[in-house]
């Protein structure tokens, strides 16, 4: 498997591949579903959603010379597919995204940012993911539903020669109709949204050709004049950052700071004599549970805490009973808490160099 999104509705998990649609009760057992065949073109499904009344698988045709068209799937019972939208433009570029929320569906794809190739921008919304409808602003790159309605973000201007294009942020109540928020201009791209109770964070990618890709973060809400907190780009490198408990949480090599409005943050104390690196959290609705690498050996480890503030070793990862050692060591994929327990899956790929390029993948399993 090579999943690309997954998501889980009427007692289904589905998830999507570049040519598959792959649907299973359990999590463990997965099967095909028949797909339509759109033009005998290459398929890259990036995207499904459960929408409440069914499921929206979404992505592209074509390849980099026949440039890539957007392709929007539906179905009622994840088994059964049938196009509901082709787009209308065709783009040099296969970048897509997509969300669900208030009842809406919005699919944003584009491609070229006018430094090197036209800007190409499509963006549909539908109320039942079989009737869309194109948006009145077209040229997003990432959108989000959180919790004032949408936000999504644009990229335009620069360079072929250096300067980055400058990042536009746009807001909507329903979807459908978008006006410009504010622009934040500099060498940083936008690389996530998430949203919080009161405010949305932004996650920031920032390359230095001379150092290390940083991610920094600011918080913005609706109106521009809400000021920005946390680091601008080329201070401390946040690699992650969420928000579960109604608290956000961010995280570094050996540095998890937490706040409860997105403007005063705290150093969490971190109860471990080792080097640590965070990979996901979770919250089960007592506790935060952070899966990390011990970095001193390369061991998957799992921290907790019931404040945020003060965190210790609950458990070095170990696989699961009954499977060959061949599979050991599996490394922690996924996190989620769901029913007040944890959920894990892991994994371990190894790569041997197929003559078709493909990786086989020796080991998976889910831990509970």
């Amino acid at each position: 498997f090579d999943f690309h999104s997954i998501t889980f509705g009427q007692d289904t998990w589905v998830a999507v591949e570049d040519q598959r649609i792959l649907t299973s009760s359990d999590a463990i057992s997965w099967r095909s579903s028949e797909i339509p065949d759109p033009n005998e073109e290459p398929l890259h499904l990036s995207k499904v959603l459960f929408t409440g009344n069914g499921f929206v698988a979404a992505g592209v045709i074509g390849d980099f010379w026949n440039k890539f068209q957007v392709v929007i799937l539906h179905s009622d019972d994840a088994v059964n597919w049938r196009i509901a939208k082709m787009g209308t433009l065709r783009m040099e570029s296969g970048a897509l995204d997509a969300d669900f929320g208030g009842g809406h569906l919005v699919v944003v794809a584009g491609g070229g940012d006018g430094r090197f190739s036209a800007p190409v921008y499509e963006t549909w919304t539908s109320a039942d993911g079989l009737n869309w409808e194109a948006a009145n602003v077209a040229r997003f790159s990432r959108v989000r539903h959180g919790h004032d309605g949408w936000l999504a973000t644009s990229y335009h201007g620069g360079s072929a020669f250096g300067g980055g294009p400058s990042v536009q942020v746009w807001h909507s109540t329903d979807g459908k109709f978008w006006t410009s928020s504010h622009t934040m201009s500099g060498t940083c791209n936008l690389q996530n949204l998430r949203s919080g109770t009161d405010y949305w964070l932004e996650i920031r990618t920032h390359t230095d050709f001379s150092g290390p890709t940083r991610r920094t973060f600011t918080s913005f809400g609706q109106a521009p004049e809400i000021p920005s907190v946390g680091t601008g780009c080329g201070d401390t490198v946040w690699n992650h950052i969420w928000f579960e408990g109604r608290r956000w949480l961010t995280a570094t090599h050996n540095h998890i700071i937490t706040s409860s409005d997105a403007y005063t943050w705290k150093s969490a104390i971190v109860d471990v004599e080792f080097d640590f690196s965070p990979i996901q959290l979770a919250f089960n609705g007592e506790m935060w549970l952070m899966s990390c690498l011990n970095t001193d050996t390369g061991e998957p480890i799992f921290l907790g805490s019931h404040d945020g503030l003060f965190w210790t070793l609950k458990s070095v990862f170990t696989k699961p009973d009954g499977l060959p050692d061949r599979f050991n060591p599996l490394s922690p994929r996924s996190l989620i808490a769901a029913d007040g327990a944890f959920y894990l899956y892991s994994s371990r790929l190894r790569g041997f160099g197929q003559p078709d390029g493909t990786t086989i993948i020796s080991g998976q399993a889910s831990v509970s």
